[in-house]
């Protein structure tokens, strides 16, 4: 009887943890799809390939690259957001 307990206690922790991390990489895709930052995603720092104007977000699992355009009066602009799973495009949006 206590196996069946810790069993199901295990496996209500999977599935809320699941159902977490799904949440999470949904409203960030979403985020992508719509031309806003993302949520959940961290900015990171990109040392090499990409100049001002060009943001990465790391996730659990994914990566967001948001490029931005800033004016002349410091006026700072999404253009583009998109998601990717590995090296598969999820999400995108273009102004």
């Amino acid at each position: 009887m206590a196996k069946r307990k810790i069993f199901k206690a295990v496996l209500i922790t999977v599935a809320v943890a699941l159902t977490a991390l799904i949440g999470m990489f949904a409203t960030d895709a979403y985020c992508a799809g719509h031309l806003m930052k993302p949520i959940f995603a961290k900015p990171v720092t990109v040392t090499t390939g990409y100049g001002e104007g060009h943001d990465v977000y790391k996730g659990i699992g994914y990566t967001v690259e948001a490029e931005t355009f800033i004016s002349e009066n410091s006026d700072k602009r999404l253009i583009a957001v998109t998601m990717y799973v590995g090296d598969k495009t999820v999400s995108a949006s273009i102004t």
